[in-house]
């Protein structure tokens, strides 16, 4: 187990005579001191890298921006092609993928199969 160093085992048994207003205090500091803590590491974070983006002749900003855009552009989502459609009632359709509607199930069951989409890119 480690060892506390006196200065902290000295706060650490002040606490015990507090009282639960003075802890309350004491708890917002410290959880201020934590929140300032963690922003100075990561400015720190930040300007290690523009320093090593700098070294090798880029702008950090330009180089997150750039594989932002790369990474949307590879997940745009194309809404899937409709391969069936309603012999009665072109409003319903599926694409063939997931759980089959409820209309495609009637009209398999009746020994129609729902005519393919003609219209598909």
């Amino acid at each position: 187990m480690s060892r506390v160093p006196k200065e902290k085992s000295v706060v650490l048994k002040s606490l015990d005579t507090m009282s639960v207003g003075d802890l309350e205090a004491v708890r917002r500091k410290a959880q201020a001191l934590i929140e300032q803590k963690l922003l100075d590491r990561k400015q720190q974070a930040i300007d290690e890298l523009r320093s090593v983006a700098a070294k090798y002749g880029f702008d950090l900003e330009d180089l997150v921006k750039s594989r932002i855009q790369q990474q949307s552009s590879q997940h745009d989502l194309k809404k899937p092609n409709i391969y069936y459609v309603h012999p009665d009632n072109p409003d319903l359709t599926w694409t063939g993928r997931g759980r089959r509607p409820k209309w495609f199930q009637e009209l398999l069951a009746r020994g129609i199969v729902p005519r393919k989409n003609e219209n598909n890119d």
